[in-house]
């Protein structure tokens, strides 16, 4: 029972459900996969992630209602 949260690794597994499951953005071994669950409240968002040594500047924007994404990857 930590009363400060961020000292148990909590910070840690929020990163990483929030990088990998909602953002999308997990390392894989064939490559960088990019497969957003975007809320339906969100008008969309931006990552920058590096991966291999190489920074990729990400941006995901909702194309009007339902799940539909665009993906801008520079």
């Amino acid at each position: 029972e930590a009363k400060n949260s961020w000292l148990t690794g909590t910070a840690a597994w929020n990163y990483y459900a929030i990088t990998q499951w909602i953002f999308g953005i997990r390392p894989e071994y064939a490559g960088l996969r990019v497969a957003p669950v975007v809320p339906e409240r969100w008008t969309g968002f931006t990552a920058s992630r590096v991966f291999r040594g190489v920074t990729y500047d990400i941006s995901v924007k909702r194309n009007g209602a339902g799940n539909t994404v665009s993906l801008v990857v520079d």
